[in-house]
């Protein structure tokens, strides 16, 4: 009894949401076009960091070198921008990497993914608005800070910040009420600062090139160490003797310094996810979205790639200001004046970021409340299409945490969140593209009564799809090396599946192979029609298809078990004599089992996007994921415990009992004879697993009374 509960329980955590993509109607305003997408994208990637980033990388870790840092991260970046366009292609709805978690891996990997969506959007709100305050203090003499310092100071040292900014909540209720306003709107003044910004940035590269000189990027050691002030650096001459400014030349600090710039600027390429979250605000949104994030994450390497030539061009990298890298440069060339063009495209970069970070910040809220994750009432949609609620409730928590904190201490949170959502994401492109597609006998059984013809329509379109071989496939090496199927079968996945749980010693479900298994809650049937749910009862065994889904999504988490062990012990190990031989024995099962998977056919379904070498790319921007999460340090992932908890007491308190796949169990519409799940119908089509049943507004409300608000469109 009591495992039969915990079964229970667990099938609860896993289960997947059924989504309708051919569901044109929308409860937001489809008004977006691929040219507002680049835009959003570039605004929200090329940030402040452009003009700050540069120059403490180049100074401290690459050199001239950095044009390389940019391009390294630039690809790692493009991996999970790829991942991200896949699924916009799939799945083009509102949520982003919550939504993409949630119609493959499950629900309580959904609810983590979108709970710590919300933190490092909240944050990121908050110290970016905290800049754009600081930046316009600066311009005007500080007299801001002055009066705040004065009048309210904080005498919370370790908690709260010195004084109250509230110039920066002002920034935020005004941009509150702009995307509260509308997202045509929004997007139209997105579109202008992104423009001056791009231009200011063009005009320093183009003056990088002609004020530069090669000579900077050729620079030797007796160069460097006659060309140092050491007061310039606050440095005795003690410590100047200790700290090397590199071997000089284009790689000063050698390719070691380059992977550790690289690194860092991966961070710069953090925001292109914001253009997933618009999904029904899009009006292509197939075509949009893949176009929008792929040539934003283009323009972004471009203008990163452009501005550090341009800077290690103008002066001697080890000269550059860690704060101000820009203004001391065009100082360094004799242009002052340009140093007000630099300011005016660092304030229009931060309104970009701002607005970057907030925007899919109530659309990630709007999402999980209308899948019943969170309080229903942040679902509301105002009569302009907006979701009028989360975007007041987005702007309140973040102009709080702008007013009391100084969020120094909590922007690790954010790459925390960011790196779990870029994993996940690109572990749900796997688990979708190994998966064979259901088979959809709603038209076969609805014209048949003869269960002789019935068997031959379910053995025909078994056999199309590669579902059930013609003949007994065997699990040997050979046919997992070289399988005789072109469509994903239940043997290639299972089989996967029992090669990556036995390399992490967990024991697989190996009852999706038993045709008596029971079905899980995740399982995805065939609708039964009026004329032909009668004879359910008669499908032949081969039809329960089992816990597919979960199973798939099994064998990809546990593979990313491996790359996470894999990655702690790279940085905890060090060149140990028993960590190298952890980190060869590792290497070689996670090389052996992305070969499997690699020989393993593939689902031929049509989109209009794919991420090309499959399963390469994907493991390897899980790879890179893991690997920056596991160098955070350890007071982040205690904070990141902390908010864990909290998330965990509303979900578990609330989400799990008012979710709309719980709501819709208990009506009884998930459950049919013997255990199948039927799947969602939209007239008189059935949907494909990763399809939302996300209908018009008033079936939705009637299907979902948790979701249903008066007054909405």
């Amino acid at each position: 009894m009591v495992c039969k509960s915990l079964l229970g329980f667990g099938k609860q955590l896993l289960r997947i949401k059924v989504v309708d993509c051919n569901a044109e109607e929308s409860r937001l305003s489809r008004c977006l076009n691929t040219f507002d997408l680049i835009a959003l994208g570039v605004g929200s990637t090329l940030g402040a960091g452009v003009y700050v980033l540069a120059g403490a990388v180049a100074r401290e870790n690459a050199g001239p070198a950095i044009v390389l840092c940019f391009l390294i991260a630039a690809l790692a970046s493009v991996l999970a921008g790829l991942c991200y366009a896949e699924f916009g292609a799939r799945v083009p709805k509102t949520g982003s990497a919550y939504l993409y978690s949630y119609v493959t891996v499950g629900e309580l990997w959904a609810f983590i993914t979108g709970w710590n969506l919300i933190l490092a959007y909240v944050i990121g709100t908050s110290s970016v608005a905290r800049a754009w305050s600081a930046t316009f203090d600066e311009l005007i003499g500080k007299h801001i800070e002055q009066f705040c310092r004065v009048h309210m100071p904080m005498k919370a040292p370790g908690i709260l910040a010195d004084y109250p900014d509230i110039f920066s909540v002002f920034i935020i209720l005004v941009l509150t009420g702009l995307l509260a306003f509308g997202v045509k709107e929004s997007a139209m003044v997105n579109k202008v600062f992104t423009c001056i910004n791009v231009l200011v940035l063009l005009f320093v590269v183009v003056s990088g090139l002609v004020k530069g000189t090669i000579k900077n990027w050729q620079l030797t050691e007796e160069e460097m160490i006659n060309g140092t002030n050491i007061s310039t650096f606050n440095l005795t001459e003690e410590e100047s003797q200790v700290w090397k400014y590199g071997a000089g030349g284009f790689m000063p600090f050698g390719f070691s310094g380059v992977l550790s710039g690289a690194a860092t600027c991966f961070y710069a390429f953090v925001g292109f996810d914001c253009i997933a979250t618009t999904g029904e605000e899009v009006k292509n949104p197939q075509r949009a979205i893949p176009i929008g994030i792929v040539a934003s994450l283009l323009i972004c390497f471009v203008a990163y790639f452009g501005v550090s030539a341009a800077l290690t061009l103008m002066m001697p990298y080890y000269m550059l200001d860690k704060n101000s890298p820009l203004p001391v440069a065009f100082k360094y060339v004799g242009w002052e004046g340009a140093t007000y063009a630099v300011a005016v495209g660092s304030l229009c970069a931060l309104s970009t970021s701002l607005l970057g970070s907030m925007f899919p910040l109530p659309r990630i809220i709007f999402a999980m409340a209308r899948d019943g994750l969170l309080f229903s009432f942040l679902g509301k949609v105002s009569s302009r299409k907006t979701p009028i609620v989360s975007t007041m409730a987005a702007g309140v928590l973040s102009a709080i945490m702008a007013f009391l904190f100084d969020l120094k201490d909590l922007v690790d949170l954010m790459s925390i969140g960011t790196l779990l959502a870029y994993t996940l994401v690109a572990a749900c492109v796997l688990v979708l593209r190994y998966q064979p597609d259901q088979p959809s006998l709603a038209y076969q059984m609805a014209n048949t009564t003869d269960e002789s013809e019935l068997n031959e329509s379910v053995s025909n379109s078994d056999s199309q799809l590669g579902f059930l071989p013609e003949e007994d496939e065997k699990c040997t090496l050979k046919t997992l090396l070289f399988p005789k199927n072109h469509n994903p079968s239940r043997l290639s996945g299972f089989a996967v599946n029992i090669c990556a749980s036995a390399l992490v010693d967990q024991a697989s479900d190996s009852s999706s192979l038993q045709p008596d298994a029971p079905l899980s809650e995740n399982s995805q049937n065939v609708e039964c029609p009026a004329p032909a749910r009668l004879t359910a009862e008669r499908l032949p065994e081969q039809v329960r298809l089992g816990n597919m889904m979960s199973s798939a999504s099994n064998q990809y988490l546990q593979q990313g078990v491996l790359i996470f062990t894999f990655c702690l012990i790279t940085v905890l190990g060090r060149a140990a004599t028993w960590s190298i031989v952890c980190l060869v024995l590792l290497a070689f099962s996670i090389a052996g089992i992305t070969a499997i998977i690699w020989r393993q056919p593939e689902n031929k379904t049509k989109l209009s996007f794919k991420v090309p070498l499959l399963p390469f790319l994907p493991v390897f921007s899980m790879f890179v994921n893991v690997y920056l999460m596991v160098q955070l340090g350890k007071g982040t992932w205690i904070r990141f415990a902390i908010w864990m908890v909290l998330g965990f007491g509303i979900y578990f308190g609330y989400g799990i009992r008012h979710s709309t796949e719980a709501v819709l169990a208990q009506s009884g519409t998930e459950v049919t004879r013997n255990g199948y799940k039927q799947t969602q119908v939209f007239n008189g089509d059935t949907m494909a697993p990763e399809k939302e049943a996300f209908l018009d507004d008033e079936e939705s409300d009637a299907r979902n009374p948790w979701n249903a608000e008066e007054g909405d469109p």
